[in-house]
This record gives structure tokens, sequence and C-alpha cells, in this order.
């Protein structure tokens, strides 16, 4: 009888053990992602560092058999970078902040930056007294606006992924953005002089203001090649007297900037670059000093042109 009693008690508990997960399964009854394609807008880095979708991403979902002990999660994931051909933005240079509601609210929701490769938890909740969640939550997403992207089409599939104890359901959408050719110049100065001197003493004058600064920025493809040119609109003027624009030369550093002496027929290169990016360098100016100058305080105009195929 003993024996039996046992074997009894036994069956009693397996069979108790084998209910345990059922009481846990919880189902994901819909989860959906609207758009399916959203895009991050073109604009100028300079005015813009930081540029966000217009619209937000909507993922609702629903959920049964969910206590108030247990957890849903919301993942966000990219195995790649935003791609236009061999170009690419780091998906890194990518970031979302979401808000959310429902029943019962998200007990958490968290912003945050790609990590490629990696699931990235956005957000989780509980179910409310009746074991259900009804929730939705809203993504913008931001990108790092730099001069340094290759114009192309860029998009990356991303996936959202929705986990329940028992069950995980993904859903994906296309993140893109165009990047399209443009140019930026900045200069440290607009006006140049050069002081009167003795031509016996000094036979290249330079001017009082050196270095000035310079800062081409581009977008163009990672193959073009943009230039920098010079073209004065005359020679140098006081009345009726001239001192020629060949006269003024000019030293160059940093990357891509070469030295050169201005003209008023045909543009001068002041620097060249292949594909995008913003380069930074300085200008010196040099007058040739000569006895033939006639007094007089002289002017020019001198037009600088960035170009970015």
């Amino acid at each position: 009888m003993i024996k039996k009693i046992f074997i009894l008690a036994l069956v009693l508990i397996l069979h108790q053990l084998l209910a345990v997960p059922n009481s846990f399964s919880a189902n994901i009854t819909q989860f959906t992602v609207s758009p399916t394609s959203i895009s991050l807008p073109d604009q100028d880095p300079d005015l813009f560092p930081e540029v966000s979708t217009a619209t937000d991403l909507t993922a609702s979902f629903k959920i049964v058999s969910l206590t108030s002990a247990q957890n849903w999660i919301l993942q966000i994931y990219s195995d790649g970078n935003l791609v236009s051909g061999s170009d690419t933005i780091p998906i890194g240079n990518v970031r979302w902040t979401v808000t959310g509601s429902g029943t019962p609210p998200p007990s958490s929701l968290q912003n945050g930056t790609f990590s490629l490769g990696v699931y990235t938890e956005t957000g989780r909740g509980s179910g409310d007294s009746k074991n259900k969640a009804d929730v939705t939550c809203y993504f913008r997403f931001y990108l790092n606006n730099l001069w340094s992207y290759a114009t192309g089409n860029y998009s990356k599939v991303i996936t959202l992924r929705l986990t329940v104890p028992g069950e995980v359901v993904s859903r994906t959408f296309t993140l893109s953005t165009s990047i399209t050719a443009r140019a930026s110049l900045q200069f440290g100065g607009l006006t140049i002089s050069f002081p009167d001197a003795n031509p016996e003493s000094v036979l290249s004058i330079p001017a009082s203001v050196n270095p000035i600064s310079v800062t081409s920025n581009m977008r163009t493809g990672s193959s073009s090649t943009s230039t920098l040119s010079c073209l004065a609109d005359g020679d140098l003027v006081s009345g009726g007297n001239t001192i020629p624009i060949t006269n003024i030369s000019w030293q160059a550093t940093g990357n891509g900037y070469v030295l050169g002496t201005m003209s008023r027929t045909i543009g001068q290169t002041a620097g060249s670059w292949t594909g995008p990016g913003s380069r930074t360098g300085t200008f010196d100016y040099f007058l040739a000093n000569s006895w033939s100058y006639v007094p007089g305080v002289y002017s020019a105009g001198v037009t600088y042109t960035l170009t970015a195929p």
C-alpha cells in the first residue's frame, strides 16, 4: 500500500510540473508597423547638423495571456549600414526617440542610437488585470548630417522585434535618405589689403590680414572631383591708374589647396579634391612691389567658386 501511494503522488507532481509552462505562455494577436518605408530629408549640413523624419513610424501590437508579472519587450535592429551602391552611411549615425501609450501604458521607453548587428531594447511593459496589453509606440529617426556623405539614394531594412513569454514576432520597414550634390564655401575674411612699403627693402608685400582661413564643403560622388577657382573682375584700379592683378599671388596650406597667381581672364585653380567632405586651409596673399606704381588707393574684386559635380 505504501508503494502505491508513493507512485500516485509522483504522477500528480509530474502533471503539475508539465502544466506550469502553459500558464506562462502569452500570445501576440496583432503586430503592425506603419509606414513600411520612411525617409530622412536631404538638407544643408551647415544649417541642419541633424535631420529627422517628417512623420513618425507607428508600431502597434495586442497581446493576450500576458500577466502583470510578465513583460513584452520591443527591440530594434539593423544588420548593416545605409547603402547606396558601394557607398555607405554608418547606421551608428542614426538615432531614434520613442513615445507610446496603451492599456496598460509601457513601463519604460528608451531613446537610443543604432549599434550595428545588435538588438537594442526600445520599450517594455506588462499585461493588465485581464492579462491583456494593447500598445502603440511612435518612433522618430534622426541622422547626423555630415558633408562626408557621397551623393546617392541610401536605404536599409530595419527590424522591430516583439518578444513575449513563449513567442517572438518581427516586423520590418525601410529607412532611407537621398543625398544630392551641394557645396558651401566659407572665408575667414572678405577683404584683404596691402600696406605701402619701400620697393628697395620689400620686394613682396604680405597682406595685412594674412593668413585667411578657408573651408570648402562639398557633397559629390565618391569618385568625382570638386574644384575651387578664383577670378578677378579686373586689375587693381585707382582712378585712371592700374596695377596688374597678376602682381598678386598667394600661398596655401591645407589638404588639396594650391598656390597660384590671380588673373582677370582665366579662373585660377585654388584647390581640388576627390569625393565628398569638408576641407579647411589658409591663404596668404602677396603683392609684388614696384617703383612704377602711381600713388593712390587701388581696389579690385575677386570671385571664388567652388564646384561640386
